[in-house]
């Protein structure tokens, strides 16, 4: 499998702390993995109504060089020339020769 990685991806891990009523929350975030190159696709954008209200949920495809410690409560941020993009983790998948490592994100 030949891949072009020319997108520049950063991948951020959280800082949890106490909130105001001592349960755990996302306090800022970390550079986990910088400047990574990277392929960005989207998989699908569909349009859904939930209680009366349209979303549209843009699932992306972010391909990378395999890199252990990835964990799905990670951050993808997308450096593209429009502007900065977070991307929240669903899934990844490796693959079998733990070359590239595929993220299944979706638009925070």
């Amino acid at each position: 499998m030949s891949v072009v990685l020319r997108h520049q991806v950063q991948i951020k891990q959280p800082v949890m702390g106490r909130g105001e009523y001592g349960g755990e929350q996302v306090e800022s975030y970390d550079v986990f993995l910088n400047k990574a190159r990277a392929r960005v696709r989207v998989v699908s954008a569909k349009e859904e109504d939930q209680a009366d209200q349209t979303q549209n949920p843009i699932v992306y495809e972010v391909i990378l060089r395999y890199r252990p410690g990835i964990t799905e409560n990670m951050v993808v941020v997308w450096k593209s020339k429009f502007g900065d993009k977070s991307l929240n983790i669903k899934g990844i998948k490796p693959d079998v020769k733990q070359v590239y490592l595929t993220l299944l994100c979706e638009a925070a």
